[in-house]
């Protein structure tokens, strides 16, 4: 979780569900969570977001989403997506700038059915 707007808005999210992928034997690998966040909290986050350099931004239909790399050593990407009070997170190895976005969306998409 990178900033502390994100954190905060963690810390105080309901109902996550997290699930994690791996290539076995290897430094390869991905987790989801998806949060129940409160609406105004995940705006500000958004607006911040946008304010930032360090994200790129990215739409789909009603989803706004966030990518960044991660410094680190094996090469690590964040992906953001938000829909309402839905928060989807994707960060690993093995996704990159438009795969962790994607991933986070479709995941998003899957809770809000």
């Amino acid at each position: 979780m990178l900033g502390p707007s994100a954190r905060e808005t963690f810390a105080t999210a309901t109902g996550a569900v997290e699930c994690g992928y791996s290539i076995p034997n290897s430094d390869g690998g991905f987790h989801i969570i998806v949060l129940d966040v409160d609406a105004t909290s995940a705006s500000e986050l958004v607006s911040e977001l946008d304010a930032s350099d360090e994200y790129e931004r990215t739409t789909r239909g009603d989803i706004v989403m966030f990518s960044t790399e991660i410094p680190d050593g094996i090469g690590m990407y964040l992906g953001y997506a938000f829909d309402g009070n839905v928060w989807g997170i994707v960060y690993g190895t093995i996704v990159g700038p438009a795969s962790s976005v994607n991933v986070a969306a479709a995941a998003v998409t899957a809770v809000l059915g």
